[in-house]
């Protein structure tokens, strides 16, 4: 499979903020400790602070299945519509070019 990518965008509920950015901030540190192989994702937070941008491209359908299917990240996504003011809303996309950041 060619590489994947995503693009997901959502607002998040101040009284739920500081519970949201933890469970992002395990989703990393899971990330960091497993190293999955051809996995490129990356979280933003806008200057709002309670908007959000995930970006993820992953090189294989195993690289997308080792971000997305474990604990962590199936504790990070259980409630986020609950977590949310604005829902997530996914959009595939096509890398046109990079320069460094999914190397």
């Amino acid at each position: 499979m060619a590489a994947s990518s995503v693009v997901v965008r959502y607002v998040v509920k101040p009284d739920r903020l500081d519970e949201h950015v933890g469970l992002i901030e395990a989703v990393f540190e899971y990330l960091n400790e497993t190293a999955p192989a051809g996995v490129h994702y990356a979280a933003l937070r806008e200057s709002d602070g309670l908007a959000f941008t995930h970006v993820g491209v992953y090189e294989t359908d195993e690289a997308r299945a080792a971000a997305s299917e474990n604990d962590v990240f199936a504790a990070f996504t259980a409630e986020i519509a609950d977590r949310c003011s604005t829902p997530p809303s996914a959009a595939p996309q096509v890398v046109i070019g990079s320069h460094g950041a999914f190397d």
